[in-house]
Order: structure tokens, then C-alpha cells, then sequence
């Protein structure tokens, strides 16, 4: 593992360095020599120094850590500042084959063509392939071009009987799971599809997956006192749903109480649920749900997010959000009980402006039509603050402003932005 990693660069004394990541995304760090999920802040943990050879050659090479064998991805970056960056310029990329220990040749996989030992003869695209043995056992002769000869004779070193009909094979099971098998279809037999005419009558049947059933489902239980359908929903599903036909009528559900004096529906909540309740109120079920609490409703108005409900003129609702907008209108006359606070703050933002690059963007100038003040230098002496683009977060000291051509002169910090970004004056 010495100098795999190599890049021709146009400048001398530079300090290059390569990030290498495998085919998940994860990137090598150094400190542990293993992969990683990529983070920001560790970003000097996964750099590998590339060595300018000489003293001036501009050719840069680097040792490829010990990983195993696979395919990685190789980024090349010179650094800017003092720091690894995510912002260093990036020189070049590439992949490594990699063997554990070195990088591997293509002539140490390269098989020519040919009809020789070691080659491949193929025509077309199409390699041609002569099997003369199994196993150290010669293979007969094929009796159709192209197609092999199988003749099964044993299973499991038992010979096969001859089948009634050639090249059709007899197959009787005799046990299943070493249990002997009944006939088809009768107690302790198979049940086999298109073989079972009639009714089959199952002592009982547990079906681990869904059970589809095409025309309808007819259950009378035969176990005394025991509920015909029992349906346990899971997590949150509920324990059954049922839906009518299509037609112009037809219920849902339908209940009818048998018994003497049963009820044809009896429902039992849990928790703070109810024992009935209706998606949709209907007048004709007096009484079947009950009315919510003070605190209830209290909790409705309160999470309400709808600033379009509240049109009562003077009511709280219309006051928190006057214009019907969905944001409501704060205004703060104290912070942390201190008016004065809230006076400073109010007066700390009425004198900061906003802006969006429309031109002539370098490292110490942009132009912006939202500058539209006449007096030069206006804006000299305050900080620039970008609040988007790649220059975002960042601060700087603003030297001139030429209100003819509204231009902003400032001090570089390493970057350009672009039209579009936008910006705070402080």
C-alpha cells in the first residue's frame, strides 16, 4: 500500500487530500480505519494527505488505507484554509479496484480467446463449452444435438421402478413427515385442488396467512354457548370492518338477536373511548354518544390551526388572527417583563434591511435593485450577513455603497454569491 492514490496538479505546494468512500456511501476514518456514516464536524478525521513528489513537480500521491477487497470511490480536494472544509476545491474523482492490499491489474484478469488451455473460444459473443465428465465420471453421448442425456436410475441410492408410461415417472407418496399417508381426501389425507368434489368438512382449519373466500361465508357453530365469529384486530386495526353490497340498498351490518331476551347489538368501550360513536352525528340516535366536556372542547379551540374560522367580530379567535390568514398577529409589549426590551428589539429591526443578489456578484461586490437609497456610502461601516446561497451564515464588513449603480462593496470571506442569494444589513 504505497502511492495508489495519484493526481497530476497545475500548482505546487499545495496540501491535497483524498476522501475515499465505499459502494455504501460510508467514508474511511482515519482515526479508527474503519467506515463511517459522513459527518460534517469529522470531516479532518476522514482526510489522506497526498505528498507532492520533489520539490516542485505537481505530481501528488497518497497510500490507499487497508481496507478489503472491493471497489471504492476516490475525491481529491485541496485545501483553502487553515481547516478541512466541505467548500475546499475539488481537484478530481475516480475508483480504485481494490484486492485488501493492492490495487488489482487488468492483466491479472484478462483471458484471451482461443481454443488453447486457458483460453475461451467463442463466436459471436457465444462461448462454446464441451462437458466430457461429471465429477471425474464420463458423460454419454447425447442422443439430440445439444441436449443432454439424463436418465434418473436412483434416489438417494434406491432404484427407481419403471414408469408405466416412458418418460413419464410413477410417484406414490407413501409418508409424509414419516407419518404414513391416508387416501386423498379421506381423515389424515391429503386434500389436493381439483381432486375434492362436494363439501369437505374440516374438524377445524387455522389459517396463518389472509383467507380470501369468493362467495360468501355461512358459519353455524355447533359448540355449545360459543360465539360463531370471534375477530381480534392487531395494533391498531380494527377487529373487523364490513362493507354492503353495491346495490340501491343493503346494510352494512345486520344483527338479529335469536335468543329470548337478547340484545341484537351490545358494545362495550375501553379507556376514554365510547361505547358507540358516529363519524357523522345523526339526530335520529339520541343519547348513543356522549357530549364532549368543557375541557374537550376548550382543547379543540385552543389546537385549532384554521385562522379562517374565526370571523367573530371581537372574539379571541378574530383577535389572534385578524386577517383571516392562519398566522396570528402578535404584538409584544414586554420580554421577559422588561418593556424596554421589547422597545430595543423593535428598534434593532426597523433599522436592519433585506436584499436578493440581482447582479455582479464577485468576492467583495454585488449589485441589488432592492438598494434603491441615493445617499453614497449609506450603507458603509454596517454588516453584510447572507442568510442563503453557499455563502449562507456568514458576516462581513460593508466598505462602500455607489447608489448609482446600487452596488455593495465588502470585505471577502471566501467565497462568491451568486444571483439569486439573499442578505440581511445590520
Amino acid at each position: 500500500m504505497a502511492g495508489e492514490l495519484q493526481l497530476a496538479y497545475t500548482e505546487s505546494g499545495s496540501t491535497v487530500y483524498a476522501i475515499i468512500r465505499n459502494s455504501t456511501g460510508s467514508v474511511w476514518q482515519t482515526t479508527s480505519s474503519t467506515f463511517v456514516t459522513y459527518v460534517t464536524a469529522n470531516i479532518a478525521n476522514y482526510v489522506i494527505l497526498l505528498t507532492e513528489q520533489g520539490t516542485a513537480s505537481r505530481y501528488y500521491a497518497g497510500n490507499f488505507p487497508a481496507a478489503a477487497r472491493g471497489t471504492y470511490q476516490v475525491v481529491i480536494y485541496k485545501r483553502l484554509t487553515g481547516s478541512y472544509l466541505e467548500t475546499d476545491t475539488l481537484l478530481g474523482t475516480g475508483s480504485i479496484e481494490w484486492d485488501g492490499s493492492s490495487v488489482i491489474s487488468l492483466a491479472a484478469v484478462y483471458i484471451s480467446a482461443g481454443s488453447g488451455t486457458g483460453q475461451l473460444d467463442f463466436t459471436s459473443g457465444v462461448v462454446k463449452a464441451n462437458a466430457t465428465q461429471w465429477l471425474g465420471g464420463t458423460i454419454p453421448a447425447v442422443n439430440v444435438t445439444g441436449v443432454p442425456l439424463v436418465d434418473m436410475t436412483h434416489i438417494l441410492g434406491t432404484a427407481v421402478s419403471t414408469p408405466a408410461t416412458a418418460g413419464i415417472l410413477d410417484v406414490n407418496v407413501k409418508r409424509i413427515n414419516n407419518v404414513t399417508a391416508s387416501t386423498p381426501g379421506a381423515s389424515g389425507g391429503l386434500l389436493i385442488s381439483g381432486s375434492n368434489t362436494g363439501t369437505t368438512t374440516l374438524a377445524a382449519l387455522t389459517v396463518t396467512g389472509t383467507f380470501t373466500i369468493s362467495d360468501g361465508l355461512s358459519i353455524a357453530r355447533s359448540t355449545s354457548n360459543a360465539s360463531a365469529i370471534v375477530a381480534t384486530g392487531n395494533g391498531t386495526g380494527s377487529g373487523a370492518i364490513i362493507t354492503s353490497g353495491s346495490g340501491a340498498t343493503g346494510d352494512g351490518v345486520k344483527m338479529v338477536a335469536a335468543s329470548t331476551n337478547g340484545s341484537g347489538l351490545t358494545l362495550t368501550g375501553t379507556g376514554s373511548g365510547y361505547d358507540f360513536n358516529l363519524t357523522t352525528p345523526d339526530t335520529n340516535l339520541p343519547g348513543l354518544s356522549t357530549p364532549p366536556t368543557a375541557a374537550e372542547i376548550a382543547t379543540a379551540v385552543w389546537t385549532d390551526t384554521t385562522g379562517s374560522d374565526f370571523t367573530t367580530v371581537s372574539s379571541i379567535g378574530k383577535a389572534l388572527y385578524p386577517d383571516g390568514s392562519g398566522y396570528p398577529s402578535v404584538n409584544v409589549i414586554s420580554i421577559n417583563s422588561s418593556t424596554n426590551a421589547a422597545d430595543n428589539q423593535q428598534a434593532a429591526l426597523d433599522v436592519m434591511y433585506r436584499g436578493t443578489i440581482t447582479g455582479g456578484a464577485t468576492t467583495t461586490t454585488l449589485i441589488s435593485s432592492d438598494l434603491s437609497q441615493a445617499l453614497t456610502d449609506l450603507w458603509k461601516g454596517r454588516v453584510l450577513l447572507f442568510t442563503s446561497g453557499n455563502l449562507i451564515y456568514r458576516a462581513t464588513a460593508i466598505t462602500a455603497f455607489n447608489p448609482a449603480t446600487d452596488e455593495l462593496t465588502f470585505s471577502a470571506i471566501g467565497g462568491t454569491p451568486i444571483n439569486g442569494d439573499a442578505f440581511v444589513i445590520i
